[in-house]
């Protein structure tokens, strides 16, 4: 390991996306992306393919930053 970190190994990065991952994890920003994904599925009529087309449409918008 100090082989390793004495190379002057540039951690910046990785510790950005550990941050960004951590908050993006947090609760309110679960709770209000659920709640968001319930709203639009419930437009598209609440059922399990409102659903699932919510999910795999809507979702992964949410989650890039």
């Amino acid at each position: 390991m100090i082989n390793y970190l004495s190379y002057n190994v540039n951690f910046t990065e990785a510790l950005f996306v550990a941050t960004v991952m951590i908050l993006a994890a947090s609760r309110p920003i679960l709770k209000l992306t659920e709640s968001i994904m319930e709203f639009i599925a419930g437009l598209l009529g609440g059922s399990l393919a409102a659903w699932w087309l919510t999910i795999l449409t809507v979702g992964p918008i949410y989650l890039v930053p």
